[in-house]
């Protein structure tokens, strides 16, 4: 089973630390050591082994006990910092925390021996938890931001899962830069058992990624009412998808709106009137001054007819740098609006990042998770954006695309009425 960092789900990761729970470490030792994949052991021993892989991260092999997992979780899945709390937690109870169990302490803090010696053991990390007085803390939220304080007030989130994403707000199709069609973009979000999906390929600037101007927009519109009348017609002679919800599954029309250097919007307002829901990102001039950039990002959410921002620090990891933005203004005025932040989970963005997505929710924000999915496959990304959203601490309810369709398009319909009170 996966520890360490992994584990945690952090967006960058230096080795995989494993964990095997046998009554024989030898075997296991072995057959690990001798993997085909295997280019080089670095170390070995009775109870833990370290290989270099030929393709791929260092892999670290640590052997538990049987019906000792608890412990041996918490440790090795870390984080250090987290670890630190719960030790010393640990200690004011009497206690020595270690990857081993909860040994019984002196009062000179010293283990106690001989007959008065102690070891807790526990099977699974729930346990292992409770014997602090604690809760079980998901491994995602395991790094001493405040968790263990959380946990002790009854406080800790309720987090998102996969499983309550009720559509995609940010998907692409062939129309644009996408790989596949718009009917095959809609079958696999149908047979994700989503009730609705957007389709947001470019606007018209973003010549690179063959944006569509008002005219192709019209005939896109044409295939996806088209699209929607065959659904509705399957899903009342019931040759639907088994996956379909009771609600029905819809595709709604929508764009990736570019934000122009000028700060100007890529479509006009009648244009943009007319779609389901518009994604509005930024992706040319990226090195104006922190006033231009800002103030394009500004425009956008400040527009009665853009209702999420995508991917807003427009990063790439390890590659390409957060834009340089007056952020605080970008919250603030996203949570005037009610203008939506995107966390999006294509694992070469992961934008935005934990630290900006739980500053933006502790401001008020609305977020969106989604895939930015350009062919079928990609529709997974939304399970990385989960991931994010989990180590920022995201409850369902503080994201757009926990919504029925009904509820998502009487809130966009509410975005003028916001940006006029704001």
């Amino acid at each position: 089973m996966p520890a360490g960092s992994l584990r945690r789900r952090k967006e960058t990761i230096g080795d995989l630390d494993l964990l095997a729970e046998t009554d024989d470490p030898a075997t296991l030792i072995e057959r690990f050591t001798t993997m085909g994949i295997v280019e080089r052991v670095a170390n070995r021993g009775g109870y833990r082994a370290a290989v270099q892989l030929m393709r791929g991260p260092d892999v670290d092999l640590m052997i538990m006990p049987p019906g000792e997992a608890g412990t041996y979780l918490i440790h090795f899945t870390g984080s250090k910092e987290h670890n630190v709390v719960l030790r010393a937690r640990a200690r004011d109870q009497g206690w020595s925390l270690s990857e081993k169990g909860y040994l019984k302490i002196g009062d000179d803090g010293e283990p106690l021996t001989g007959v008065n010696a102690e070891l807790r053991t526990f099977a699974t990390e729930p346990e292992a938890y409770n014997f602090l007085g604690l809760p079980f803390i998901e491994p995602e939220l395991r790094e001493n931001h405040g968790e263990v304080e959380a946990a002790l007030a009854g406080k800790l989130p309720n987090l998102i899962t996969e499983a309550d994403l009720r559509g995609d707000c940010h998907t692409h199709s062939d129309w644009s830069d996408g790989v596949h069609s718009i009917e095959v973009m809609a079958e696999a979000c149908r047979r994700r058992g989503y009730g609705w999906q957007v389709l947001t390929d470019h606007s018209q600037s973003l010549a690179i990624a063959r944006g569509l101007t008002p005219a192709r927009v019209e005939e896109e519109r044409e295939i996806i009412a088209a699209l929607n009348i065959r659904f509705a017609h399957e899903e009342a002679e019931g040759t639907a998808p088994p996956e379909t919800p009771p609600e029905g599954f819809r595709l709604l029309h929508g764009c990736e709106l570019e934000i122009r250097a000028d700060s100007n919007l890529d479509y006009d307002d009648a244009l943009l009137a007319s779609f389901d829901l518009v994604v509005a990102s930024l992706h040319v001039s990226r090195r104006q001054s922190r006033a231009e950039l800002t103030k394009r990002t500004l425009t956008a959410i400040r527009s009665p007819h853009v209702d999420v921002i995508a991917h807003p620090a427009g990063r790439m990891i390890q590659s390409r740098d957060d834009l340089d933005l007056d952020w605080e203004a970008v919250y603030a005025e996203a949570a005037r609006t009610g203008t939506a932040l995107e966390m999006n989970g294509s694992p070469h963005r992961l934008d935005l990042s934990v630290e900006r997505a739980r500053r933006a929710m502790s401001l008020g924000c609305v977020l969106t998770v989604d895939s930015d999915a350009h062919k079928t496959g990609e529709l997974d990304y939304v399970r990385w954006g989960i991931t994010q959203a989990r180590r920022a601490w995201v409850e369902p309810q503080v994201v757009l695309n926990t919504r029925s369709r009904a509820e998502l398009l009487d809130w966009v319909a509410g975005k003028p009425a916001r940006v006029a009170r704001s």
